[in-house]
């Protein structure tokens, strides 16, 4: 028989979130000071943030860019597709790039570590960073598909078990012309995953929690209420608007972008439908990019107070 669901009050709940913060605040700026990568010190060209078991996002740092969280919310999901929390061990850290399931782009490199606690898997503290290089075709746009970009990386484990997995190293190291930055750069997401992590252990201790399951809930759900509360103060209707852009061979691209308002249900519906084909040039962008912008644009409209997690996430569609 489980056990009873934890409920939480708003003093306690308020006290916990801006823990939680903290927490992820302090993984992004041990992150961003021990990064190899000058875009990351420099331009902070970063996301991170903790996730449930589930995958679902709870929180995110205040510092970072909005394709990268809100691609890393989809991404995190598509990980754990390919590698079920159960399958997972302490010491496990997985890895990817690719570009069809979290980033975008072949440089965003997606590390993802799980955090057990009393043996069981509470938690995942992820992040993605622009990595100095990843081989292919260099800097520049003029890669004419995806294979010309650089090492794709698949969803692999990068540690197994607290050990280095060997082949995954040298097969990333071997592909790159930067690997010493590279491999500086991925041992800072894990050690950035490894403050997070302890700190999460150390709310856990001060407030009697053997996992975050209810808490997350807790969030979640009303992260969800406040954004559906905040789109039904919004009149009703469809709205559209077109762009076109010049391309360097003279030829144009049309954006259409449609949406629609529905306060009954308290969602946004956003839909590109009647936009240009793939170019050959290189402006296309992938479908959790397009979602990432899609719902930092319309959350940028809403309550700002509004945690940017799962929950205020799933009323944009």
């Amino acid at each position: 028989m489980s056990a009873p669901k934890r409920r939480f009050d708003g003093v306690d709940l308020q006290v916990l979130w801006q823990s939680i913060i903290s927490t992820v605040n302090e993984q992004a700026t041990a992150l961003q000071r021990s990064a190899f990568s000058p875009i990351v010190r420099e331009a902070g060209d970063l996301a991170n943030g903790l996730f449930d078991p589930k995958g679902r996002m709870v929180a995110q740092a205040v510092t970072g860019t909005p394709g990268h969280i809100n691609s890393l919310a989809m991404g995190v999901m598509a990980v754990l597709a390919e590698h079920p929390a159960e399958t997972l061990a302490p010491g496990d850290v997985l890895i990817t790039n690719d570009p069809y399931k979290t980033c975008g782009q072949l440089l965003d490199v997606t590390v993802m570590t799980p955090v057990f606690r009393g043996g069981r898997l509470i938690a995942f503290f992820c992040s993605t960073i622009h990595h100095s290089d990843v081989g292919g075709y260099g800097i520049g746009a003029g890669g004419r598909d995806v294979f010309e970009e650089g090492l794709w990386i698949p969803i692999c484990k990068l540690m197994v078990a607290g050990e280095r997995n060997a082949d995954v190293w040298n097969f990333i190291l071997s592909n790159v012309r930067t690997p010493d930055h590279v491999a500086g750069d991925l041992h800072a997401q894990m050690a950035s995953a490894a403050v997070g992590a302890e700190r999460l252990q150390t709310l856990c201790d001060a407030w009697g929690l053997d996992d975050i399951d209810d808490l997350a809930d807790e969030i979640i759900e009303r992260s969800e209420e406040a954004t559906r509360e905040s789109i039904r103060a919004l009149p009703a209707g469809t709205h559209e608007a077109e762009a076109l852009l010049d391309l360097a061979d003279g030829s144009m691209v049309t954006i259409h972008c449609q949406v629609t308002v529905d306060p009954d249900l308290g969602e946004i519906l956003v839909s590109y439908e009647g936009s240009s084909e793939a170019s050959r040039w290189g402006i296309n962008v992938v479908r959790n990019y397009t979602h990432a912008y899609t719902t930092f644009t319309v959350r940028s409209m809403l309550n700002p107070e509004i945690p940017n997690n799962h929950g205020s996430l799933a009323p944009i569609r």
